[in-house]
């Protein structure tokens, strides 16, 4: 099983190249799909109006692209320490990304929260 997975054969090779693929495409769709929330909650009605569906399309493409790309590189790569590097930089990146994108829809549904309470309160004293 080790030998299966070590790359030294066509199969474990393309393991390898389908892992990465997919786990790029994940991580990257991941932060686009919080990009996305974070964009309705921040457009409102505009929203519609800038994310339509041929931007979506676009945007999958891009993604998709961009994963066949990077696992591309990963092969043509000469250098192992080049590819750990890229590889680890472009990881903590989106990481990065997606803590700052899900820190900040946390903070405006927190601010909605407060809003609608305070509304609430006031109707209740104006009804009192």
């Amino acid at each position: 099983m080790v030998h299966f997975l070590s790359g030294t054969d066509t199969v474990g090779l393309l393991v390898k190249i389908s892992a990465t693929f997919l786990c790029s495409t994940s991580l990257i769709t991941v932060t686009a799909i919080g990009v996305d929330r974070l964009l309705a909650l921040q457009l409102h009605l505009r929203y519609h109006a800038i994310v339509t569906p041929f931007r979506a399309i676009l945007e999958v493409i891009f993604i998709w692209v961009f994963s066949a790309t990077f696992t591309s590189a990963k092969l043509w790569s000469f250098s192992s320490l080049h590819d750990g590097i890229a590889s680890s930089a472009t990881i903590i990146s989106l990481l990065v990304v997606n803590f700052v994108v899900y820190l900040k829809i946390c903070l405006v549904v927190r601010r909605h929260k407060l809003q609608i309470q305070q509304q609430q309160q006031q109707q209740q004293q104006e009804n009192e």
